[in-house]
């Protein structure tokens, strides 16, 4: 409900009169009907802020519901939509099939945009001449705000979006050394998880597998254009068992693998709705004792050496490259190293095997 301050001035005296307007589709019963006469409706704008939550219809995929927007439409013929509400907020979009509000059931219940970034979408298939309805509420979450502006969109699409074919462990995609980057996105992709130890906003994952032919650790490089986090398993997908996992970005070095024995490989966005596209390899990682480095590494290249014991450089690190020098004991930089502006330079005092 929207509070508005009325203030009247009568010979000398001022009188307050507070009035309170009502959201015309607060309830299922009020909900507004849309009008679906081409393949895409108009943007309708409206905000959910001071509107009440529908305790007659509990929704399945939140705990901590607050206020709700109703709509309802019905489509001539059966066809696959899109519905997005553009939030501004963190809210909620819950979807149900019925001819009237005493016999709805719940066919979708979202919140995959879970601090407040884009709003949610999801995708439903309506019969022609039944009524599909829409819910828009807030969620009281720890991120966002929980109220706020919404512009609904509703969309004739015909086709579910397409689902990575590894969106599961069970479907990982095998990788080997000395291929290729291969390929990939983690788009519309499920959190089938489990969520790496140190990253708990972990969201949207795909997987790929990995069976070592030496026993050595490995380098696993995710060319990523999104902020992603790497993680690696060993077991069985019903039993995975977190072995290392970086947010660092574009690279993880594993410990030391067992010959023949099968890894997992998690790649997912650091965030809700933080998804991508990326190119995946993995690179064997010869470990020496000591290592020197002074060749140069040009604009744009990523990079992480190391060795068991000491690392010396007194080379030049271009923009935008991203270089990691990693040693079990010491990291020497000589007169003449150098890193450029706008290049990304780490150093770990942590040796062989391990990663960061």
């Amino acid at each position: 409900m929207n509070n508005r301050l009325i203030i009247i001035f009568l010979c000398g005296v001022i009188h307050l009169f507070s009035l309170t307007f009502v959201h015309a589709q607060s309830t299922c019963d009020t909900a507004i009907l849309l009008e679906i006469d081409s393949t895409t409706m108009n943007c309708i704008y409206d905000n959910t802020i001071n509107t009440d939550f529908d305790i007659n219809h509990p929704i399945s995929c939140l705990t901590d519901p607050i206020g709700n927007l109703w709509y309802k439409f019905s489509p001539a013929s059966t066809d696959i939509f899109q519905l997005k509400t553009n939030g501004k907020f963190n809210d909620n979009l819950t979807v149900y099939t019925g001819n009237s509000c005493a016999n709805l059931t719940e066919v979708y219940c979202t919140n995959k945009d879970e601090f407040g970034f884009t709003g949610e979408s999801a995708f439903v298939q309506v019969t022609g001449g039944d009524f599909c309805y829409i819910r828009i509420s807030g969620s009281q979450a720890d991120f966002g705000t929980c109220a706020g502006q919404i512009c609904l969109e509703v969309i004739a699409d015909s086709n579910y979006p397409a689902v990575p074919i590894n969106d599961i462990c069970t479907s990982a995609i095998p990788l080997s050394t000395g291929q290729p980057c291969v390929n990939g996105t983690n788009m519309n992709a499920d959190t089938e998880g489990p969520i790496p130890t140190d990253f708990e906003w972990t969201r949207s994952d795909v997987w790929y597998a990995f069976t070592p032919t030496n026993n050595e650790p490995y380098r696993i490089l995710s060319h990523a254009t999104f902020s992603e986090v790497l993680a690696i398993y060993s077991g069985t997908c019903g039993t995975l068992i977190e072995i290392g996992s970086t947010d660092e970005g574009q690279a993880l070095q594993t410990p030391v693998l067992t010959s023949g024995q099968t890894y997992y490989i998690q790649i997912a966005g650091a965030f809700a709705t933080i998804e991508g596209d990326f190119c995946i390899e993995i690179q064997e990682s010869f470990c020496q004792a000591n290592l020197t480095i002074n060749n140069d590494f040009i604009s744009n290249e990523n990079v992480y050496m190391e060795a068991g014991n000491l690392v010396c450089a007194d080379n030049f690190i271009d923009t935008g490259s991203n270089i990691t020098y990693d040693a079990g004991n010491c990291i020497q930089l000589k007169p003449g190293f150098k890193v450029n502006a706008g290049a990304k330079f780490k150093g770990f005092i942590d040796g062989c095997g391990t990663s960061q």
